[in-house]
């Protein structure tokens, strides 16, 4: 088993066997790397070292592992590689042609730009084979249930892995987040400042960490993650010093390249500004820029704005993409019950929606003021409610009241009623605070954040509460 990064992760004792070497030997190595170095051999000295020591030559082994291509995000190869025969000695070199046979697995997502990066690659010796030819005896067998459970703990962990990365936000189907992966795409592929715009202030740093990770110009260049309403000229010197310092050593040549991840960049102070736009002017070409935003790069000066404007990328809001609430809130439904419990236990039948209709119209009903974290938060108290179908009243306060009032009083109802309006507005600034303490994880100081008070009116607020 040979994962997204060309590790191998795992391989049976039979194949250790027929390839003559040890299983501590070659798990856990990349056989990406080893198919690098082996290219770069000559034909000659290939040989020599596989006559001098069959078996002990790992890369070639472990090169021999991977499939004709990995591009492909899907589908499966079959080829024919040298091998080690059976019976050998040191004084000839005896090799066999195996059948190999390739599966690829990719983790799951939509986009098939995404898949293409998160595919994990399966392989087997010899010939195809039903599950009926193979005795019970052998499935039963204890190094088969034992390898059968690593499998499957395994790909557990990075299913666990991939969705924690944030990037499960920019799954759907709307017109919006379907423009922005392609701005994406387009920001991974090139070396220009990108601008990215919204709500989540995770949701676009991790965006911008995909990018910078990804572009393969950047190679291992180095990044400098800020946060802009923090930064003066002073502080932004000194936190950039490593980056800055090693740009000048390597003037002469030319060939080391850095970048700047700046959050919240429209808070940052003027003259902190002015350094950056200093530093960016001197090395255009070595030097690149991410900014962060939650609403607008306006109030920046004119030449950052021109620089940004070449590809600004609005990271959609949940309210824009309400057709792809239901997606969403699934795969995080199904990301935290992987979280909070063993991967042995039975998963729902597969014709069951994990939500039902009243759950699903609320979440979809929403304005979701939190946007991405709100929600993630939303799903998160609805898992540890429930292990079966999520009904409306697993969800939060906040979700599943909103809108209640219109259903349930007319207009003339709450005309008889006489209602305060001292009570009303109580009762919503409740809700409202309670949805942010549960979007904020408890944390005070984020959630008066969201709310847009200090911390200590929200205090106050709760005291009130309270009492």
């Amino acid at each position: 088993m040979i994962d997204h990064d060309g590790v191998l992760r795992y391989a049976s004792s039979a194949v250790a066997q027929r390839l003559h070497t040890e299983l501590d030997a070659i798990i856990g190595r990349s056989c990406l790397d080893a198919a690098v170095r082996c290219d770069g051999r000559t034909e000659s000295a290939s040989a020599n070292l596989i006559d001098q020591s069959i078996g002990q030559d790992l890369d070639t082994i472990l090169a021999s592992l991977l499939p004709p291509s990995m591009k492909s995000a899907r589908g499966y190869a079959t080829a024919q590689r040298s091998w080690p025969g059976d019976h050998f000695d040191t004084s000839a070199v005896k090799t066999v042609l195996a059948e190999v046979h390739w599966i690829w697995i990719p983790d799951q997502s939509p986009d098939e730009t995404l898949a293409t990066t998160n595919a994990w690659i399966w392989g087997f010796v010899g010939d195809f084979c039903s599950d009926s030819d193979v005795p019970l005896s052998v499935w039963n067998a204890a190094d088969g249930i034992a390898a059968s459970n690593r499998a499957n703990e395994s790909l557990w962990q990075r299913r666990v892995v991939s969705q924690s990365s944030g990037q499960w936000f920019l799954t759907g189907t709307s017109e919006c987040v379907v423009r922005c992966r392609q701005q994406i795409d387009l920001a991974i592929q090139s070396r220009i400042d990108i601008g990215l715009i919204g709500d989540s202030s995770e949701m676009t740093k991790t965006i911008g960490r995909t990018i910078l990770r990804q572009n393969a110009d950047l190679g291992d260049a180095q990044v400098v993650e800020l946060d802009g309403s923090l930064m003066d000229a002073e502080l932004l010197s000194a936190y950039s010093a490593p980056l800055i310092q090693t740009l000048k050593e390597s003037d002469a040549s030319g060939t080391f390249a850095g970048s700047f991840l700046i959050e919240r960049l429209d808070d940052m102070a003027s003259d902190a500004l002015a350094q950056l736009i200093e530093w960016l002017e001197h090395w255009p070409d070595r030097l690149r820029l991410v900014g962060l935003a939650t609403k607008s790069f306006g109030e920046l000066p004119l030449s950052m704005r021109l620089r940004l404007s070449t590809l600004t990328i609005d990271v959609p809001t949940l309210t824009e993409r309400a057709k792809d609430i239901p997606m969403l809130a699934t795969m995080r439904l199904e990301y935290h019950r992987m979280r909070i419990r063993s991967p042995h236990v039975p998963q729902a039948k597969r014709n069951e929606t994990p939500w039902t209709d009243e759950a699903l119209e609320a979440l979809v009903h929403y304005p979701w003021p939190g946007n991405a974290d709100e929600l993630d938060a939303a799903v998160r108290h609805a898992a540890e409610q429930t292990e079966t179908r999520v009904d409306r009243r697993h969800l939060p306060l906040a979700v599943r009241s909103f809108g209640t009032e219109a259903k349930t009083h007319n207009r003339d109802e709450r005309e008889a009623a006489n209602i305060s309006l001292d009570d009303e507005l109580r009762q919503r600034e409740r809700l409202l605070i309670n949805d942010a303490m549960t979007a904020a994880g408890g944390n005070k100081a984020e959630a008066a954040r969201r709310l847009g008070i200090t911390r200590t009116r929200l205090l106050r607020k709760l005291n009130e509460s309270n009492t």
